[in-house]
């Protein structure tokens, strides 16, 4: 007698990338032979989920190969002149957020379209200009000795 599910070890399966025409022989085995998943995906010893992906994605697109990852990418969109223009726009206001530096390139190289913020991050990052603390402004300590002697100061009024 096997032990419970839970009790058993976990088993790797390792599934390899599926060929296009592997993927064609999948959708061709639901569509005209009219197979469930649970059939193909015996024979074919892939999982459920992966052959009705699959099948799905080419229910909805009529698209068969595999679909590619990613698309364009900062560093495709950004050139050295652009990463320039930020350093000197971070030299000249060092307290700039991201969003502020990305607006700014934004508006002074129109041809770069639209660019999400994280691809921004990424593509300044990779080069090494960028770091995490400007993503958001400073703000001020508020246990700072400045900024207790400025709050005693407000209560010695206000008492008074």
């Amino acid at each position: 007698m096997e032990p419970p599910l839970h009790c058993q070890e976990p088993q790797e399966t390792i599934i390899p990338s599926i060929s296009d025409e592997r993927r064609e022989r999948i959708i061709r085995m639901h569509l005209n032979n009219r197979f469930t998943f649970k059939r193909i995906a015996e024979d074919e010893g892939l999982p459920i989920s992966t052959i009705s992906s699959i099948v799905g994605r080419f229910q909805k697109t009529s698209r068969i190969l595999k679909m590619r990852r990613g698309g364009s990418t900062a560093r495709t969109k950004l050139n050295s002149s652009h990463i320039t223009h930020v350093q000197q726009y971070w030299t000249r206001w060092p307290l700039a957020t991201l969003k502020d530096a990305r607006n700014n390139l934004l508006s002074h190289y129109p041809d770069i379209g639209t660019l999400h913020i994280s691809t921004f991050q990424q593509a300044i990052a990779s080069r090494g200009t960028f770091t995490l603390k400007r993503v958001h402004r400073d703000l001020p300590a508020r246990n700072s000795t400045a900024s207790k002697q400025k709050r005693q100061l407000w209560c010695a009024e206000w008492l008074s």
